[in-house]
């Protein structure tokens, strides 16, 4: 399934195909000629649990490949998107239709589950490179990949670390409850939380693990608050976590503080629970990256709305795989997995969101580049995470806004 979201997508779409007829379509081994385009695919969220983010990012994600297409190079991209469903095993199904076609890097998916799986199952041995804007779990940093899988956003550890510090410091809990589904991300973030909540003097009073989008969950609120804590942390995505939050509204007093991660940092949200969440405070990674503000206003110029969460990392990943790409010369995911580190860190011309065509077709061209981006400066450690991560503390207004109040930031140990 291709997706092209407005009259400029279908423009660049008829001269990709154009560009294909002349260059061929390549799944591996070097294109020659003036001429080639960048394949890459996408692997988002358009229906399920989290598609009030996917499919905003999935238009993110086209954003890199209009400027190549826009721009006046020997150089254009064609982009093909595929449904996850929010599901790790439609997941697996979308990423093979993708190297089935010819596909060699993929940005997606954005749960931590589904990306370990699909690593397994197809990027690995289909040797495919994947970069990540979503998925957060520690489980990736030692993934047996091959280095085939890289990620934008910063993982749990880190994230993790955060909320606790958070809970204690700025909510001043003593005890807290976890509720938390029960995949890759929600695990990870209840296992750093609690570890670190406790070396830090405080008392985990429950660990209750859900199912990510139930009709109730009453009973499992009635576990984790059966022990009076100060604070509840609650590891949900939007629809599933709507639904708990109006449980806990129902039956709780918003007196208790509640602690949420970045899954949770949603505008709808307020109004999908029909209730102000005054008393939520939360943690998400937060853009620091050079090119933040260009990407917002490319966002709003092309679809003429606000940026979702997460744009910047969606962004990020999707140009460094094109830029990989480029310097490659090839659709042949072990080549371009070859170029991921050289064009991401520190060497070579400068290239940003605002030069993103220019630096292409000079990665194209031969030319050393550096990419720095929208959310960071992309640089990936050994394992493919960031090396620096950034963090913004977050709360819900009476109004329904969400509201920066406080920066955390870590570097990789």
């Amino acid at each position: 399934m291709h997706s092209h979201t407005n009259r400029r997508s279908f423009i660049s779409a008829a001269g990709t195909a154009g560009a294909l007829a002349l260059a061929g379509c390549l799944e591996g081994g070097n294109e020659t000629g003036g001429d080639r385009t960048i394949k890459m695919g996408m692997v988002v969220a358009e229906t399920g649990s989290l598609s009030s983010v996917g499919v905003p990012l999935r238009d993110v994600g086209h954003l890199p490949r209009i400027q190549i297409n826009d721009a006046d190079t020997s150089t254009s991209a064609e982009v093909s998107v595929q449904d996850s469903q929010t599901d790790p095993q439609q997941s697996i199904s979308a990423a093979q239709s993708l190297a089935n076609s010819g596909f060699p890097a993929v940005v997606g998916p954005l749960l931590s589950e589904a990306t370990i799986q699909v690593t397994n199952e197809i990027y690995k041995p289909r040797q495919i490179v994947c970069c990540t804007p979503g998925s957060t779990s520690p489980r990736l940093t030692s993934l047996d990949d091959d280095d085939f899988v890289y990620r934008t956003i910063s993982s749990d550890a880190f994230q993790g670390r955060a909320l606790a510090q958070t809970a204690s410091d700025r909510v001043g809990a003593s005890s807290a409850s976890v509720v938390y589904v029960n995949d890759a991300y929600g695990q990870a973030l209840n296992e750093t939380f609690s570890e670190t909540f406790e070396s830090n003097g405080g008392t985990i009073e429950a660990q209750v693990a859900v199912g990510q989008q139930e009709q109730s969950y009453v009973s499992q609120l009635e576990k984790a608050m059966s022990n009076d804590p100060d604070a509840l942390f609650v590891v949900a995505f939007p629809a599933g976590g709507s639904q708990l939050l109006r449980d806990f509204y129902s039956n709780y007093s918003r007196d208790t503080p509640i602690v949420v991660p970045d899954s949770m940092r949603d505008p709808e949200l307020p109004g999908n629970v029909g209730e102000p969440l005054t008393n939520i405070t939360g943690v998400s990674s937060v853009a620091a990256g050079p090119g933040k503000d260009f990407v917002a206003d490319l966002y709003s110029e092309e679809y003429d709305a606000d940026t979702p969460p997460f744009y910047s990392y969606m962004y990020d990943a999707s140009a460094i795989l094109m830029l990989a790409n480029a310097a490659a010369g090839a659709n042949d995911g072990s080549e371009i997995k070859a170029q991921m580190q050289p064009v991401a860190n520190p060497d070579g011309e400068v290239v940003s969101p605002e030069n993103f065509a220019e630096g292409v077709q000079m990665a194209a061209d031969g030319t050393t580049v550096q990419y720095r981006g929208a959310s960071s400066n992309v640089d990936f450690d050994e394992n493919g995470d960031m090396k620096r991560v950034n963090y913004a503390v977050f709360v819900y207004n009476e109004d329904g806004s969400v509201e920066d109040v406080d920066t955390i930031e870590y570097a990789a140990d």
